[in-house]
């Protein structure tokens, strides 16, 4: 009788043993991905930091970080609006008020283990009566540091700058490139008199796939304008380039691994430390091929898995950027 309870004892365990491991798999098959560890994983946020409530931008910061969000870009280019205003009081109120606001937003992010980083652009900007723009907004983001708590600092500053979108483009496309080049030597001028002693914020571009050289409207002077970029950055500490690689699939002659492998082959051959990141999109917008808007957060982590996994012995490639916050936070799960 004490065997055949034994015997009955040792079945019961082998069925419940044999049903815990179905329900793992089970919950394993149908979880969400998630993201690859090591790799950053940002998102462009295309709104200024005014214009949100604190709890808005708290109810932000937990939602990104349960996605696995570690890097958030703010836009600040605002802030060149507010610093314009004739009325000396009112200048005055209005920047310390965006100040004060960007302060808390990344106050906010750290809080939530992520990093926060501005962000700004306008397609003008090549154009050399507003290089003082984007002058002005670097020497912003040093000021602010130097002033802002420890958690409130800014870890970098990613110029989103699309002449080539500017109505002044067609007529001279040779001229936008040159006034784009002028500007960027200015820029990487002024980080370096910033930060002659001390490592300062990352400084970084966002550019489209085909700056590579496959756009026949981009003048490759003296080489593809992505790897002109690359080599003029490779000076400074942290720089990166966001690459707008927008395709929903991975593969083939159109997708994104075909996309990002001249830029990420350029760099790694010249032993450069800029850091390479690959843009996507996430909003409603037009064709439908190069965003994820119809589609989920879980189809966005499997292509993000797959660009790592094709990518993952290029060490110039440091993460994944979305356009944008709403876009992406808005994405279904599955």
């Amino acid at each position: 009788m004490t065997k055949r309870i034994a015997i009955l004892a040792g079945s019961i365990s082998l069925v419940i043993l044999a049903a815990a491991i179905i329900t793992v798999v089970c919950l394993a098959a149908n979880s969400s991905p998630s993201f690859p560890k090591g790799y950053d994983v940002g998102v462009w946020e295309w709104r200024a930091p005014d214009q949100e409530t604190k709890s808005q931008q708290q109810a932000d910061a937990l939602a990104l970080r349960q996605e696995g969000v570690t890097n958030v870009y703010i836009d600040i280019s605002s802030y060149n609006d507010h610093d314009e205003i004739a009325d000396p009081a009112l200048r005055a109120r209005q920047t310390a008020a965006f100040v004060q606001s960007l302060r808390q937003e990344v106050s906010i992010l750290r809080s939530y283990g992520i990093r926060a980083s501005a962000l700004a652009g306008n397609e003008r900007w090549a154009n050399p009566d507003y290089w003082y723009v984007p002058l002005k907004l670097l020497h912003f983001v040093d000021t602010y540091n130097q002033s802002a708590p420890a958690d409130a600092r800014l870890a970098g500053l990613q110029f989103d700058i699309e002449f080539y979108s500017a109505a002044d483009f067609v007529d001279n496309p040779a001229a936008s490139v040159a006034n784009y080049q002028s500007l960027v030597g200015q820029l990487i001028g002024q980080y370096q008199t910033s930060y002659k002693a001390t490592a300062g914020p990352s400084l970084g571009f966002i550019i489209p796939s085909w700056f590579d050289g496959s756009n026949a409207a981009i003048p490759k002077t003296p080489k593809p304008l992505a790897f002109w970029l690359a080599d003029q950055l490779r000076p400074l500490h942290g720089s990166a380039l966001a690459v707008m690689a927008y395709r929903t699939q991975t593969g083939g002659s159109d997708g994104t691994i075909a996309k990002m492998q001249p830029v990420l082959d350029y760099i790694q051959q010249a032993k450069s430390p800029v850091r390479v990141f690959i843009g996507q999109e996430t909003t409603n917008v037009q064709p439908a091929k190069i965003t994820f808007y119809a589609s989920n957060k879980k189809a966005v982590k499997q292509a993000v898995t797959q660009l790592q996994s094709t990518f993952s012995a290029n060490k110039n490639l440091a993460g994944f950027i979305f356009n944008d916050e709403d876009g992406f936070l808005r994405l279904k799960d599955q």
